[in-house]
């Protein structure tokens, strides 16, 4: 059960049956190094060897599991006790059942970052920090960006989605279809909402037939099946319930042309919260080889204790959370900033850059010239 090398899986194992489902669970990286709970997409995807390479796996001991219903988790029925806060659960009793008592790093992407965020406004004592990519809020905007804004770019395609649905909201329609024992039906459905959103995803203009297997359907069944119950949230729940994590250091990284999950609710998020940093990469697509790099590199390497930073041509810095640190006082930021440096090892910046500091309770913009890192890797030995 156990690897010599980092990159393979070291432990794994199914949780004691609960509900009729026995959740499927493996562990990657460093089996003393720092916990990361991280969650796999969907709903109807499962966890996989690539979702722990986003990490540094001689650092990070990255757990994962298949949710309810998917993967290699067994299931007497698919559907059967099987909702968002029964999936927020089972990560609780996962690390119970491993023993971990520390506070952990939760991720994922897209319907991973969905329960990642809502694991830690769950339990936000047992979270230490939040790293997420491909945002996906799971709101009501967020799925009629798919039933009808995407209908800017697939016309044909979404009005023949319609025409099917005779009326019925969509998602509930091929939800009955993937449920039914004609294969024909669970054909159509798999091809014209399951796949249809594949191909928002990967921003593929070519509609491909759909060739089937029974690792498919189950996926699809479980993702139909969340869509028509509106994931089993109340309206814009992560959002209302912000205040819960809003202090928690936050990394989001996510595709500026994601077709699948617009930047709009990744950057909604981003401005709800008081300690995070949003990472915009200039590609396409819900995910990509950018975006993992780009994830890896960001991923817990930020000291979180100095600003709230966006980055896109300039930089704009907001007032600190940090007691000690005020904006109205350049001389006390560079001093401060120089001593951080230091301690840490890291040289200052040699650069010199106009920069804004904004302080949020007078929103006013002080120009000063800094010569700053700004955010300073944890990992530096």
């Amino acid at each position: 059960m156990f690897g010599f090398f980092n990159n393979k899986i070291f432990n794994y194992g199914w949780l004691p049956e609960y509900e009729g489902h026995e959740i499927y669970y493996q562990q990657m990286g460093n089996p003393n190094g720092e916990v990361v709970l991280t969650f796999h997409g969907g709903p109807g995807g499962h966890c996989k060897k690539s979702h722990g390479l986003y990490y540094d796996l001689k650092k990070y001991r990255v757990i994962m599991f298949d949710q309810r219903g998917c993967g290699k988790s067994k299931s007497e029925d698919l559907i059967a006790f099987n909702d968002t806060k029964r999936l927020i659960k089972d990560a609780k009793r996962l690390l119970e059942y491993l023993n971990i008592d520390e506070k952990i790093i939760v991720g994922g992407g897209s319907w991973g970052s969905t329960l990642a965020l809502l694991f830690a406004q769950k339990y936000p004592e047992l979270v230490k920090r939040i790293c997420i990519n491909s945002v996906f809020l799971a709101r009501r905007e967020d799925m009629e960006w798919m039933l009808k804004d995407s209908g800017l770019f697939y016309p044909d395609l979404l009005e023949e989605i319609r025409r099917q649905s005779e009326g019925e909201n969509p998602y509930t329609h091929y939800a009955k279809l993937i449920f039914s024992e004609d294969l024909g039906s669970i054909q159509t459905a798999v091809k014209y909402m399951v796949h249809y959103e594949y191909l928002m995803g990967q921003l593929d203009a070519k509609f491909h037939e759909v060739k089937i297997d029974n690792e498919i359907i189950n996926s699809a069944r479980i993702s139909l099946y969340y869509a028509a119950n509106r994931y089993f949230l109340e309206p814009d729940e992560i959002l209302k319930n912000i205040d819960k994590i809003k202090d928690i250091p936050t990394l989001i990284v996510h595709n500026r042309l994601d077709m699948c999950c617009p930047l709009k609710g990744a950057w909604e998020l981003y401005r709800s919260l008081n300690n995070a940093k949003i990472e915009i990469i200039s590609d396409i697509g819900h995910g990509g080889k950018n975006l993992k790099s780009t994830f890896k590199k960001l991923a817990y390497r930020v000291l979180f204790l100095i600003f709230k930073v966006f980055v896109i041509g300039g930089i704009s810095i907001n007032k600190a959370h940090t007691p000690c640190l005020f904006t109205s006082s350049l001389a006390y930021i560079r001093s401060t900033l120089t001593l951080t440096s230091s301690l840490f090892s890291y040289p200052i910046n040699s650069g010199s850059n106009i920069f804004n500091v904004v302080s949020k309770s007078s929103k006013t913009a002080i120009p000063v010239t800094l010569r700053v890192v700004f955010f300073l890797s944890t990992t530096l030995t």
